[in-house]
């Protein structure tokens, strides 16, 4: 009979660890086997010594057999759990470890290295989870998905990589192609981009669109170069003028010591930006030599010499010492103080200033626009000091060419009152002659009234002078304000010129126009309308009145604000803007019709610039140039019957007035 077993087989078990299938197949040996072991290699019991055991004997070791294999399938389980933990332990490293490499790869500019610090961490992570204490099992299982993971890790690595290159070459290329466009190399600009049309960057309708930008842009700095050289020229001929004077900084520009690379237009622009820095040149010149006259600093020719400037041309050093002895003799102040010298000289230069034109005297550089200037400049230090200002003020503005709009309420009534005198308002100043031409045949023409110019002058002296007072009695007054105080000098609150009108003792009366009387030259021809008088047959049914121009006008605009109508020619234009007189400016009064007025003018033979005598239904008139139109349409709506007043002084009191006829006129006198 044999003894106890020693190392019964146990069988091999199959556990899922992660995401692969493993065989466990190491050999356990039972509980029976450790007692075996405590014998070593002894031989086995001779059985003869138990020849009488009885039958409970193999029960007991039975019982120990079974116990044996349950304790053995413990441990296994036990094992296997350990594994599986360390297992996940690594898996988990190598999640953890990814997330470094991917920050550490983000640090990284040069992207040559990314893989090269990828493999490093890889490296050390291996060290670090394949440990000494990992059984078989477990490092076998490890190192599977050490080697999947790092297989995938050193492709993306490898990928990512790549993508950083081929972009960083791309951003290369594009680099290089707008530095050829903003240099303008057309050799390098196509070299590259046929490397990035080989790179496989860019579409034929890329390629397309770069060529347009390469050529815009050349257009661009072109333009940008240009405008600089512009730049630096005028600059330098403005401080040319300033240190020489005009004639030396023209003269330069003339010979190519100034601008030699610039066209003619804007060599033009230079001049231009020459003449007006000589422009307020002279003007600081003579206002400061003018006010050392009136303030008794200078009293001599050598007095004017010691404050001219070395710029000031001998001409005009000249010039200024004859009106110094002729004007400013003492016989001369004793006469200038007579009150009737003043009202004379007063009236005479309201009109002499408000004239004034120095493109029609020659241009700021000829010596009669210079000296027209300075004449009119000396003569208002003969007036009271509390007039000159309105004098010198509107004569500084033209003669610098200034642009800027006086909205001040003196300047509105000196405006308005000019406007006044220009039109007859305080008596006569022109009238028609009839004239013989060479041909025999009679044309009307208008000429200077003298004597009426006298009178006029004289009462828009004594307006200007009655305003003049009114504004320092009140400073704060506005553009309403300031109409009724013009309407008060008659004492009547009605249309500005009947104002004036009756304050000068003129007659009102109208009388028919010449045939022939003509507008502003540049307005469109009367032939091209028909020849019926008057609203009768025109097809006019009626219309009413209403206003712009007026301060919070609900529908304004740029041109109507400055006193631009329509049909101004550009040169006229600018002259408005500029501040300078055109008979093409709008005045108070002046109508705007709608479209369906308009071509009941013209079948009136009423063209644009002529005079037009509304009535209204009350049988009151208004006569005034039709100078400007309305909008077709406002807020999609047809305008129409519409007679709009320019009433720059506010709304006309004749708003909605309903008016009952019209006829071609001609200036009240």
């Amino acid at each position: 009979m044999r003894g106890i077993p020693v190392s019964p087989e146990t069988p091999k078990t199959t556990a899922k660890l992660g995401q692969f299938e493993r065989a466990r197949g190491p050999q356990f040996r039972g509980v029976a086997a450790g007692f075996s072991e405590s014998a070593g290699n002894a031989a086995l019991i001779n059985a003869r010594g138990f020849i009488v055991a009885d039958q409970s004997a193999g029960n007991i070791g039975q019982a120990v057999e079974q116990e044996g294999h349950a304790m053995t399938a413990l441990r296994i389980k036990a094992n296997e759990a350990v594994d599986i933990q360390k297992e996940k332990g690594a898996d988990g490293d190598m999640d953890a470890e990814e997330i470094e490499i991917s920050r550490a790869i983000a640090a990284e500019p040069d992207e040559t290295k990314w893989k090269d610090i990828a493999a490093k961490r890889m490296n050390d992570l291996s060290a670090k989870v394949l440990r000494n204490d990992l059984s078989p099992d477990a490092r076998t299982a490890i190192n599977f998905n050490l080697d999947r993971w790092r297989k995938r890790l050193t492709a993306v690595t490898d990928l990512h990589s790549s993508e950083r290159s081929l972009k960083k070459a791309g951003k290369a290329i594009e680099d290089r192609l707008d530095i050829a466009e903003v240099r303008q190399d057309p050799a390098a600009f196509e070299r590259n981009l046929g490397d990035y049309k080989r790179f496989g960057g860019i579409t034929d309708e890329g390629i397309e669109l770069r060529r347009l930008k390469f050529a815009e842009t050349g257009k661009r700095l072109q333009l940008a170069a240009k405008a600089e050289r512009f730049n630096v020229t005028q600059n330098l001929a403005i401080a040319r003028t300033r240190a020489l004077g005009e004639e030396a900084a023209l003269r330069e520009l003339k010979d190519g010591t100034l601008g030699a690379d610039l066209d003619a237009s804007d060599k033009e622009r230079v001049r231009g930006a020459i003449q007006q820095t000589e422009r307020g040149q002279f003007a600081d010149t003579q206002a400061s030599i003018l006010d050392a006259i009136a303030t008794g600093k200078i009293q001599t020719e050598a007095g004017i010499d010691a404050a001219a400037p070395k710029t000031l041309r001998p001409a005009d050093r000249e010039f200024l010492k004859n009106k110094l002895r002729k004007d400013f003799s003492e016989s001369a102040k004793l006469e200038a103080a007579k009150p009737e010298v003043i009202r004379e000289r007063f009236g005479r230069l309201l009109d002499a200033a408000d004239k004034f034109d120095a493109e029609a005297l020659g241009g700021v550089s000829s010596e009669e626009a210079r000296n027209a200037f300075v004449s009119i400049g000396l003569e208002a230090l003969l007036l009271p000091e509390d007039l000159r200002g309105n004098i010198t003020g509107p004569l500084d503005k033209k003669w610098r060419g200034s642009l800027e709009l006086d909205t001040s309420t003196k300047s509105y009534i000196t405006e308005a009152v000019q406007d006044l005198y220009d039109n007859g308002a305080f008596g006569p100043i022109s009238k028609d002659v009839k004239v013989t031409r060479s041909d025999n045949s009679e044309v009307w023409e208008k000429q200077a009234d003298v004597e009426g110019q006298k009178k006029a002058r004289s009462l828009h002296a004594d307006a200007m002078i009655a305003l003049n007072k009114w504004v320092e009695q009140n400073p704060n007054a506005t553009r309403e304000e300031a109409t009724q105080a013009i309407y008060g000098l008659s004492g009547h609150s009605m249309r500005l010129d009947d104002a004036a009108r009756i304050l000068s003792g003129a007659n009102a009366a109208t009388t028919a126009p010449a045939a022939n009387a003509s507008p502003p030259p540049g307005f469109p021809s009367r032939d091209i309308f028909g020849t019926v008088a008057g609203s009768l047959g025109s097809g006019f049914t009626g219309g009413r009145i209403t206003s712009y121009g007026y301060p919070g006008d609900s529908t304004p605009d740029s041109n109507s604000k400055v006193g631009i109508g329509a049909w101004v020619p550009d040169a006229e234009a600018e002259k408005i803007r500029r501040g300078e007189s055109s008979p093409f400016k709008l005045k108070p009064g002046d109508l705007a019709v709608s479209p369906d007025i308009e071509a009941a003018f013209e079948r009136a033979n009423i063209q644009p610039g002529d005079w037009v005598t509304l009535t209204y239904k009350d049988g009151s008139t208004h006569t005034g140039r039709w100078m400007d139109r309305t909008a077709k349409e406002y807020e999609g709506k047809k305008l129409t019957k519409r007679f709009d007043l320019y009433s720059p002084g506010g709304k006309s009191p004749r708003d909605d007035t309903p008016v009952v006829s019209f006829a071609r006129s001609r200036p009240t006198p």
